[in-house]
């Protein structure tokens, strides 16, 4: 799977930030094809074991790209930080793998920009100074706010009980259905299954949805989720209850119901780190506004146009 530009820019940043920029300090890596050759042989000796003359505190060894070795420890840190930023912001960070790749990528990105001097290009120094100018931005703000801004567990209770919708998780459903082009095509699929045909058999030779592979089945949905007289006739039904034929702008369908799912409140155990990386993030937008306040009020700025 391709990563979106923004969360291909975003493993980027982090590992950049957090591998101090090692690959463009050392430049495009001399071939030590020798020495990956050989911490892998030294790896592979009879039984597994360790070489008793290696340091076992020595850094463990991710990979070897053209002879330039990537460290599990700082590539897993970035990884971390990642993690850490994206429940901030409430965004999902790429599976591992996918980054851990996204970092062999952009080992050879930075040799080949190395090897081809595009370190020294305009176009790149220009971005790389408007890159450090954002970046010391955002370290002045970060400077300015107190590191004890922490939500209390008095203040997190609170906002659980004053916003309890944002915990609420809806009733749901789950079916399993069939989908065809037209009504005679359904009715023949329902005489099957009311004759005494497995469901799934039906769905997986008849049914145009992609769901047929699963034999039919939807994963668990609450209302708002898929077409309104689908939702009608699927939230009607008795669990193990199958319906007539449901038309809908999709075409014929068949729907069983499979399992009812209550809603539910979220505890306050269960929304509680949620809850304080949310208040600590206001407190954070706060503490910001009231010392760009405190910069604005003493300083002399001259407005010459309107935006």
């Amino acid at each position: 799977m391709l990563f979106s530009r923004a969360r291909f820019s975003a493993i980027f940043f982090v590992i950049f930030m957090l591998a101090g920029c090692a690959w463009l300090q050392f430049g495009a890596p001399e071939n030590n094809s020798g020495a990956s050759a050989s911490a892998q042989n030294s790896d592979s000796t009879s039984g597994g074991d360790k070489d008793p003359t290696v340091a076992s505190s020595a850094p463990r060894v991710y990979a070897f790209v053209n002879g330039q070795p990537l460290y599990y420890n700082m590539i897993e840190e970035a990884y971390r930080a990642l993690e850490a930023r994206a429940g901030a912001d409430g965004t999902q960070p790429p599976p591992r793998q996918e980054f851990f790749q996204g970092y062999i990528d952009g080992t050879l990105l930075l040799q080949f920009a190395n090897k081809n001097g595009l370190d020294k290009d305009p176009d790149y120094l220009e971005k790389l100074d408007e890159l450090q100018r954002q970046l010391l931005v955002e370290h002045a703000l970060e400077h300015s706010i107190s590191q004890n801004l922490a939500a209390t567990e008095a203040e997190i209770a609170q906002y659980h009980n004053d916003h309890p919708a944002e915990f609420e998780t809806p009733q749901r459903i789950q079916v399993r259905h069939i989908l065809v082009a037209n009504r005679e095509e359904a009715e023949a699929a329902l005489a099957r299954i009311r004759a005494g045909e497995s469901f799934n058999t039906v769905a997986e030779e008849v049914s145009i949805h992609a769901s047929r592979r699963l034999g039919g089945t939807l994963p668990p949905f609450a209302r708002g989720t898929f077409n309104t007289a689908f939702e009608d006739a699927a939230f009607a039904l008795k669990v193990g209850e199958l319906s007539s034929v449901v038309r809908t702008d999709l075409g014929y369908h068949i729907i069983e119901k499979t399992a009812e799912i209550p809603a539910k409140r979220r505890t306050l155990d269960e929304a509680h780190s949620e809850i304080a990386d949310r208040l600590l993030a206001q407190k954070k937008a706060a503490a910001r506004d009231k010392f760009l306040e405190q910069l604005r009020s003493g300083a002399r700025i001259e407005l010459l146009a309107t935006p």
